[in-house]
């Protein structure tokens, strides 16, 4: 990390004054868009099957199970390119639509623009990078896991997307609305 920013901080000054402000950024936003409050369950035990590459995540009730691998990388490269595709156009709304009812009733689209108002202002720079993730493997860093928010499940994944020249940190939280996993945290830093 130390590398490249002095890598940076030789090239262009501006672009280093991005960097650090993308950083704050991406602190700020980690705690602002936390929806609910985390709750531990002590029944938890995560088993591999050995008929597929889904994690099943034992619990009391059995609600929901981590996803296939395939269908991580679906999921978390859709999120990240619709928030791509909201910085571009410098509208939340669509984006908005793809989201959770919890994450809907606590942000609307204006409040969105004005919270990721530095990536629009950097755009330029933001939104090419966060476009080469749709053709990039996440690596997740930890195995996504299920816990319990208020007795719904809800799906954290958090890793990068090894793009050039800088990587793509991703921490993202989904919420499982009937069978559909919806986005209720995302967290950016590169």
């Amino acid at each position: 990390m130390k590398n490249i920013i002095q890598k940076i901080e030789k090239n262009d000054t501006k672009l280093t004054a991005l960097f650090a402000v993308a950083i704050l950024m991406f602190i700020g936003l980690a705690c602002h868009f936390n929806v609910g409050t985390e709750s531990n369950t002590t029944s938890e035990k995560n088993t591999v099957s050995e008929k597929s590459d889904t994690v099943k995540k034992d619990t009391d009730d059995d609600k929901a199970d981590v996803p296939s691998d395939s269908e991580l990388q679906s999921l978390v490269k859709a999120s990240t390119s619709d928030f791509a595709d909201a910085v571009e156009e410098e509208d939340f709304s669509d984006f908005l639509k793809t989201t959770s009812g919890d994450f809907q009733a606590q942000y609307t689209g204006e409040q969105l623009k004005d919270a990721f108002s530095t990536f629009i202002q950097k755009k330029n720079v933001i939104v090419p990078l966060l476009k080469k993730t749709s053709n990039t493997k996440a690596n997740f860093s930890s195995q996504p896991r299920i816990r319990m928010e208020n007795n719904i499940p809800v799906l954290d994944t958090s890793g990068t997307f090894q793009t050039e020249p800088y990587p793509v940190n991703f921490d993202i939280s989904y919420e499982l609305e009937g069978s559909d996993w919806k986005l209720l945290k995302i967290k950016y830093k590169m």
